[in-house]
């Protein structure tokens, strides 16, 4: 009888820690005008809100997608990936985008995307224990932040 409640508290167990992922969502934007990254309007596949730290960013289409959350009350993503996007990504004076999980970060830009952050936005990559990979598509990235 012990032997068969080991085997379900350790099956249990197995399933709780292995769906660190089971509410990820990948948040794709393809909105054609201009929208701001908190705007829930402008995101499918979030559930109904803007994307969170679990969630895979797609950013594709047209359009001008503004990055509005603050250092205080970041915009998040696991990770942001601008492939097919030829509109243009902005970033205001106290915009801050963080990045990542503890174990990875992913944003990337693509030539034929206009990027255009104040220079004051920062982008902060929260990975602590891997890999963090950036690609600029050509463009000039200021204040990245690696923790």
């Amino acid at each position: 009888m012990l032997r068969k409640y080991t085997a379900i508290v350790f099956l249990a167990a197995l399933f709780l820690f292995s769906a660190t992922d089971a509410y990820a969502n990948t948040c794709a934007w393809s909105s054609g005008s201009t929208k701001n990254w908190s705007d829930t309007s402008a995101w499918s596949g979030c559930g109904g809100v803007a994307p969170t730290a679990a969630d895979d960013v797609t950013v594709s289409g047209t359009g001008t997608l503004t990055v509005d959350g603050t250092s205080g009350s970041p915009s998040l993503a696991r990770s942001v990936d601008f492939t097919g996007f030829t509109g243009t990504f902005t970033m205001g004076a106290t915009a801050s985008l963080k990045v990542g999980t503890s174990s990875t970060g992913i944003f990337k830009l693509v030539s034929g995307m206009t990027y255009a952050p104040n220079s004051a936005a920062t982008i902060e990559f929260v990975s602590t224990t891997g890999t963090n990979n950036v690609t600029s598509g050509s463009k000039t990235l200021p204040n990245l932040i690696f923790n």
